[in-house]
């Protein structure tokens, strides 16, 4: 799988006459849900399509709590 990108300037719009710095954005390529990741990994090993859902559901669940607080 690969990723492809493009460069956009950042930073002051009002000192045009400045160079911007550049960032990169992704563009996106294509996606997949949640359901088909599932079946992808449980094909690659020996888990359950029910164990891997279980435990994308507790690492999601866990991941919004930790943004939802300034620090874990």
């Amino acid at each position: 799988m690969s990723i492809y990108y493009d460069l956009y300037a950042s930073g002051n719009p009002l000192k045009r006459e400045e160079q911007q710095p550049l960032h990169a954005r992704v563009i996106p390529s294509g996606t997949f849900d949640a359901k088909k990741f599932i079946e992808l990994v449980s094909k690659s090993n020996g888990f359950s399509q029910a164990t891997i859902e279980g435990c994308l559901q507790a690492v999601t669940d866990e991941l919004q709590r930790w943004l939802s607080k300034s620090r874990p």
